[in-house]
């Protein structure tokens, strides 16, 4: 070994640590974007297929009414049948849980909408049809029936 590298190694071994580092916590940055991009979008699919559901149990019977709760949703026994307007109770993307909050309708004190609980700050800030997308928290996010608009039709 010659004497003149011995001072020369440790600097790049610690160079070469910090860049590794370094790239690995822009990856972490990326990857955590991503994530959040797919609750974001996952927020959007399960509160529209909820919004929908709330149209359907809506329009289901005469006079209009809307559920007491979004249990209500998944068999409701109002009819000469058994309907089910939603399949399942979906959990909000961001809680984990199916702990939505709910928009009451003013005149029935019934839920009309859903938005979700979490104060997280949302990547998306347009392109959310029919609402405001909110700049402070997806909390800000409701997805609820509207009267005027007809319920949309579940696929067959």
């Amino acid at each position: 070994m010659r004497t003149g590298d011995a001072g020369f190694t440790l600097p790049m071994v610690l160079l070469a640590l910090a860049l590794a580092g370094a790239g690995l916590a822009g990856l972490g940055r990326l990857a955590s974007t991503a994530v959040q991009r797919e609750k974001e979008a996952e927020l959007v699919f399960r509160g529209d297929q909820i919004a929908q559901a709330l149209g359907r149990y809506h329009a289901a019977q005469q006079p209009p009414q809307y559920p007491a709760t979004l249990e209500d949703l998944l068999v409701d026994t109002r009819g000469e049948s058994v309907r089910h307007h939603l399949r399942r109770l979906y959990p909000d993307p961001f809680t984990g849980r199916p702990d939505w909050a709910h928009v009451l309708d003013e005149a029935s004190g019934r839920i009309r909408g859903v938005r979700s609980r979490a104060t997280v700050r949302p990547l998306r800030q347009a392109g959310l049809p029919g609402r405001d997308p909110g700049r402070d928290s997806v909390a800000q996010w409701v997805f609820e029936h509207h009267p005027s608009a007809p319920a949309r039709p579940r696929p067959q």
